[in-house]
């Protein structure tokens, strides 16, 4: 089986996905599937990768082929199988009918088909569509330590709680957050573009730049409380941005909690130490 997906993966796992969702609903072994990312000579159509939308919205088309497929064998296997179509039956692995001892695969049902000269059974498309866009949501709680006298902040804790609907695969939705809250920690305590008197950029490669580090981001502890979209005939919600989209708010939160009621970020040492003098001094006046 081939997929064609209007996206580029970047990282976000998208082969696991798209291949693990048709090979559970099709009985056909993930290795036996081949995906296609945004090859414009198999698919015209794509856009970028952006939003929490790749699985939640595109998966609705393998889904809807994977259906066509099933009713079209089931059509075909009905004849072979001498039964009435009506009674063919895919269970998610092999079809089969009463009174009929053929219990092919959909990977048999093909060779079958084949065999015959069914040409028109090789190859199968279908459109699917949502009347609404994917609706995630979540809470991001930090917990951090600031240092008065360096104005250092250390982020001790990080926990997050998300909604993602359904779950295709558990294990990639929590890289994404992982990933992405890595990302959105790092971009509020440090990242910055900087620039001289005159207006040249300094920062201008990753030696400049504070990218993530394992020793600056905690343990994040992640808590999915799926609730199943309705606009989705999968149920599934988006991932993508959750993680990197939180971690600001969080992290600002909980810096104002220390009675910092306004500063920009990136909340760097010397940026945090000189608000914590302004509020120190208002008090005592």
């Amino acid at each position: 089986m081939n997929i064609d997906v209007g996206r580029q993966s970047n990282g976000q796992g998208h082969e696991t996905v798209h291949a693990g969702f048709p090979a559970d609903q099709s009985g056909l072994s993930a290795d036996r599937i081949q995906m296609f990312c945004s090859d414009r000579g198999r698919n015209a159509q794509g856009d970028d990768t952006s939003g929490p939308g790749s699985a939640a919205i595109r998966a609705n088309a393998p889904r809807a082929a994977v259906d066509r497929m099933i009713a079209a064998f089931t059509s075909f296997l009905a004849q072979e199988m001498g039964v009435a179509e009506d009674v063919v039956e895919f269970d998610g692995e092999t079809f089969w009918a009463p009174g009929s001892n053929l219990t092919p695969t959909m990977l048999e049902a093909m060779e079958m088909a084949r065999a015959q000269g069914r040409t028109d059974l090789q190859r199968h498309a279908a459109r699917a569509g949502l009347p609404d866009s994917s609706l995630p949501d979540g809470a991001n709680i930090s917990e951090i330590v600031i240092d008065p006298e360096a104005g250092q902040t250390d982020q001790v804790r990080y926990t997050v709680v998300d909604d993602f609907g359904n779950l295709i695969n558990l294990m990639s939705a929590e890289g994404q957050v992982n990933g992405g809250a890595a990302q959105g920690l790092e971009q509020t305590m440090l990242e910055r573009v900087v620039f001289d008197a005159e207006g040249r950029l300094l920062t201008v490669s990753f030696l400049g730049c504070a990218l993530p580090r394992a020793s600056r981001v905690p343990m994040i502890g992640i808590t999915t409380e799926p609730v199943p979209l309705a606009q989705n005939q999968l149920g599934m919600n988006g991932s993508g941005e959750a993680g990197a989209a939180g971690a600001p708010v969080a992290v600002a939160n909980a810096v104002q909690d220390r009675g910092i009621r306004q500063v920009d970020m990136p909340f760097t040492p010397s940026r945090i130490w000189e608000v914590l003098r302004d509020v120190s001094e208002a008090a005592e006046q």
